[in-house]
């Protein structure tokens, strides 16, 4: 079994590479798997970005939910799949990261021991999936040529959307020096079959 995780700011492709991606690969199923805050953010009378960032009890209270969200899904598939004699046959590929939960919490300028909490759990998380099977995290970078579309504000303003992106860069330059054979780290830029083809033979060493 192998996860792959799609991460990246606002609009850089995650969803578009993600549909890219075969069913099965090598014999194994790719299991695509959406991550949303859409029920949180309900709860929360659906703040605005403005609201994330003003409001830091707002923002705690999505950033956190959502993290565990994250973890509580990722893990179950962990623990079922750990536990079934079809170990092997299964990719669980993410249309997001939990780094991304860690790059918006710092974006929207979260207190330091709310990110630090945050990023705690994101590793212990890594540590727990990598100790046994393979992972690759897929950064996605902002491409500044791209036209950013924020679609009546339900996408991020450019400010936050950036310090996002460069809160991953910082986030997978940590985790790059770290010693895990069983994490990969990749940088994408394009959106297409042959992409998501060459992400899926790092699995097999190719």
């Amino acid at each position: 079994m192998a996860f792959i995780f799609l991460c990246g700011s606002s609009s850089v492709g995650k969803t578009e590479l993600l549909n890219k991606f075969p069913s099965s690969f090598s014999g194994k199923r790719v299991n695509k798997v959406g991550m949303s805050f859409q029920a949180i953010r309900e709860q929360l009378g659906n703040p605005t970005w403005e609201d994330l960032e003003n409001n830091k009890s707002i923002g705690i209270h999505q950033q956190t939910s959502g993290m565990d969200i994250y973890e509580d899904r990722i893990l179950t598939n962990y623990k079922e799949l750990s536990n079934s004699d079809e170990v092997d046959e299964d990719i669980f590929l993410y249309e997001r990261c939990p780094l991304d939960i860690i790059g918006y919490s710092t974006a929207f300028s979260l207190p330091i021991e709310h990110i630090e909490y945050l990023s705690i759990k994101a590793e212990k998380l890594f540590q727990i999936i990598s100790t046994t099977h393979k992972v690759i995290v897929v950064h996605r970078p902002v491409d500044p040529t791209y036209p950013y579309d924020r679609r009546n504000n339900a996408r991020p303003n450019s400010r936050i959307r950036m310090r996002c992106a460069d809160s991953l860069i910082d986030q997978l330059s940590y985790y790059k020096s770290l010693y895990n054979r069983n994490l990969t780290i990749i940088d994408s830029v394009n959106n297409d079959e042959a992409e998501a083809e060459s992400i899926l033979r790092v699995l097999d060493g190719s």
